[in-house]
């Protein structure tokens, strides 16, 4: 969603336009986006997207000795075979760290477990749904690429324009025999 753009009409017009059977929401904490959801998408879950909470937690420890230590013992939460072995490292990690960063270790615990809803999901789907990083940089892309266009004739050279740029993210060639 992009400035200006509501998230709650951005929503439902992708429900109108037919955006059925979703599994699971992943956004950062905006709280526009979790009102829409719940008004748009009420039965779907939303998730927390991982990376966003370790850029926090980041940043809620500052400049320390022992910054990187912590939140890379945080990150392994998000990396073990099942939602209940996840909870235990992170009750374990929360033993281990409250004591010397009791605010970013309670911050980041706080709502943990709305980052933890993509083990509802089959294991071969993990990895692309704890974060929704590759989605912001797959849009990153396309504006970088097609903003240098200009305007377009079209809606369907818009759409020529857009599936070229997605081909090439995903390293797929088209000649005219394919």
């Amino acid at each position: 969603v992009g400035p200006g753009e509501q998230c709650g009409d951005f929503l439902a017009d992708l429900r109108r336009r037919g955006l059925e059977d979703v599994k699971l929401f992943v956004s950062d904490d905006s709280k526009a986006i979790r009102y829409a959801l719940e008004w748009v998408y009420p039965e779907v879950t939303w998730q927390s997207c991982t990376f966003h909470r370790l850029s926090r937690l980041r940043v809620t420890i500052g400049t320390t000795d022992y910054r990187d230590t912590m939140v890379a013992e945080a990150a392994c939460i998000f990396r073990c075979p099942s939602r209940e072995a996840a909870l235990d490292i992170a009750a374990d990690w929360r033993k281990r760290w409250e004591k010397i960063a009791p605010w970013p270790t309670y911050q980041f615990i706080e709502g943990l477990t709305d980052s933890l809803n993509f083990y509802n999901l089959p294991m071969r789907w993990w990895k692309r749904v704890r974060t929704n990083n590759p989605m912001e940089r797959l849009i990153k892309t396309l504006r970088q690429r097609l903003r240098p266009m200009g305007c377009f004739y079209d809606d369907s050279a818009i759409q020529r324009a857009v599936f070229g740029q997605l081909l090439r993210w995903h390293k797929i060639n088209l000649t005219q025999n394919t």
